[in-house]
């Protein structure tokens, strides 16, 4: 008996952490991310100017379409997976970038660029975050081939 309740007791908590991740999962709106990189720029250190810096950093640097600065094989700019990787197997066969950051562009700048975007599309606001950092990349910093 005793067994059971504890059996139990963990499949409901089981439950109960599985639906708080889920919803910790859900995909950031326009109109979340307007407010939090609205934060940015009057207080960029508050928890949702942190917010908006976090995740356009997270978003550039988990992209592979984005190419930030120029990373000439050998470099100081090369990172250390990069480096591994040219050196174990040779030239790394990503496709090439859609989207270019130059090393002049700042943080504070792409988040105005989100925010200016946001204000001429209001239609955005109801789209995920992720579709409005690649229509402001679209808009801004299309790769010249």
């Amino acid at each position: 008996m005793r067994y059971s309740k504890l059996s139990g007791i963990s499949s409901l908590l089981t439950v109960v952490v599985s639906l708080a991740s889920a919803t910790d999962l859900k995909p950031v709106s326009g109109a979340e991310l307007r407010q939090q990189c609205l934060a940015h720029a009057t207080s960029p250190q508050s928890a949702k100017g942190q917010a908006c810096s976090g995740y356009v950093r997270g978003f550039i640097e988990g992209s592979a379409a984005i190419q930030t600065g120029r990373n000439d094989p050998g470099s100081d700019d090369e990172s250390f997976s990069d480096r591994a990787f040219r050196t174990r197997l040779g030239v790394r066969p990503d496709p090439p970038p859609a989207y270019c950051l130059e090393a002049t562009v700042s943080l504070s700048q792409l988040i105005s660029q989100i925010i200016r975007l946001l204000d001429d599309q209001p239609s955005l606001l109801e789209s995920n975050a992720r579709d409005v950092l690649h229509r402001m990349l679209q808009r801004s910093h299309r790769c010249r081939t």
